[in-house]
């Protein structure tokens, strides 16, 4: 693919790994607190998706689900990572999603937070907004100034630390990214990924926060159409960026549930009806 991106790594080495995908208007960091308590564990990897924190932001990319998942599997590669635990949030997940059914001998579970198969979903009002032929492009020369106003509208109050370094990796070419992927058309995911997930039937943990504005919490139990065994989990005080907000709460959720997968042969799902 011909892209560089950051990545950061922790944890005994090995092919077998957990893979968090971080989400706009993040980058690898979001997961600073998750990734070295995995790593105590497991191998565990963040990286910096194309368009975000310090990968390249090519301005001729279709910002998508199927082209950060091919971006995904370039890395995986890169990295000799065979079989992967996906943790991701936010946009992250249309990776995420579209990366595990294309590639389903490497994909070995899931955690979801806040993301996953959104059938039922229509775009928030920020995104409706980017949409826009010329209040779009100004939000792209705006963001910056916008985005603590927006995270306010929508958002329980996230840390200071965390709103002054998105503000710092937040920039033209990052806004841009995520502007051209509000437009690659609607979110809602393909009966083609959603039936091969749901084929799969590999396990998953999906935590949301009750109080997310961006993507509301009906949209968490919409994750058994792809993930049946879904455990899933409702947090009644958080919003989008849980894991930024309160990753202790997400921490006892998904340390039990990772290790509980590492190793395992994945199950032979039933012939789909």
């Amino acid at each position: 693919m011909g892209i560089r991106t950051r990545v950061r790594e922790t944890g005994p080495a090995g092919d077998e790994a957990v893979v968090f995908i971080h989400g706009g208007p993040g980058s690898a960091n979001d997961w600073d607190y998750l990734l070295p308590r995995v790593g105590e564990f497991a191998r565990a990897v963040a990286f910096d998706l194309v368009g975000f924190g310090q990968a390249d932001k090519p301005p001729y990319l279709g910002y998508s689900g199927p082209v950060w998942a091919t971006f995904v599997q370039h890395v995986l590669n890169d990295l000799g990572i065979r079989r992967v635990h996906i943790v991701a949030n936010d946009l992250g997940g249309e990776a995420a999603t579209h990366w595990a059914a294309a590639h389903p001998d490497g994909f070995a579970s899931a955690a979801l937070l806040n993301t996953g198969t959104l059938i039922r979903y229509r775009w928030h009002a920020i995104a409706q907004l980017s949409r826009l032929p010329v209040l779009g492009a100004l939000s792209v020369l705006l963001g910056g100034v916008l985005l603590r106003p927006a995270l306010r509208l929508y958002e329980p109050p996230l840390p200071r630390v965390v709103l002054d370094r998105w503000r710092r990796e937040y920039d033209w070419a990052s806004r841009r990214a995520i502007r051209r992927f509000y437009r690659s058309g609607p979110i809602r995911p393909t009966s083609l990924v959603v039936d091969a997930l749901r084929r799969l039937d590999r396990p998953a943990l999906v935590v949301w926060g009750a109080r997310n504005r961006f993507v509301p919490a009906r949209h968490a139990e919409d994750q058994r159409r792809s993930f049946p065994r879904a455990e899933i989990v409702v947090l009644p005080a958080e919003g989008h960026y849980v894991h930024l907000r309160a990753p202790e709460k997400v921490a006892e959720r998904l340390l039990p549930f990772l290790r509980g997968q590492l190793g395992r042969e994945p199950s032979v799902a039933a012939p789909a009806a």
